[in-house]
């Protein structure tokens, strides 16, 4: 009973600590695709893990570990955007997350 238990509990530390992928694109407000947006994965107190660039195409992909709990799309003079990473919606080790950012409008003095 108690080595079924372990077991139990053992593969479920594996699967919890097993890497996903995420895919998708940035676009503009204008539906056009943005090369080189930085793709940044944090953790909940906000120390990066990892990031890449889109390409350009505004596609990106990149391995995220158990300890990703947001993702962030920045680019100058856009709107930084910042996604969640919630365990419950990813499936089968792939999720799809795609930003549209909108330009930043501050205006200098």
């Amino acid at each position: 009973m108690h080595k079924g238990i372990f077991l139990m509990i053992l593969l479920w530390c594996c699967t919890a600590m097993q890497a996903i992928t995420i895919t998708g694109y940035v676009r503009d407000a204008q539906d056009a695709a943005m090369p080189f947006v930085t793709i940044s994965l944090l953790s909940t107190d906000s120390t990066l893990i990892s990031g890449t660039i889109t390409t350009d195409d505004g596609a990106f992909a990149i391995d995220a570990s158990a300890t990703a709990t947001i993702i962030r799309a920045s680019y100058m003079g856009y709107v930084t955007q910042y996604r969640s990473l919630a365990s419950d919606s990813v499936s089968q080790g792939e999720r799809i997350i795609d930003f549209i950012l909108a330009e930043e409008t501050t205006q200098l003095s």
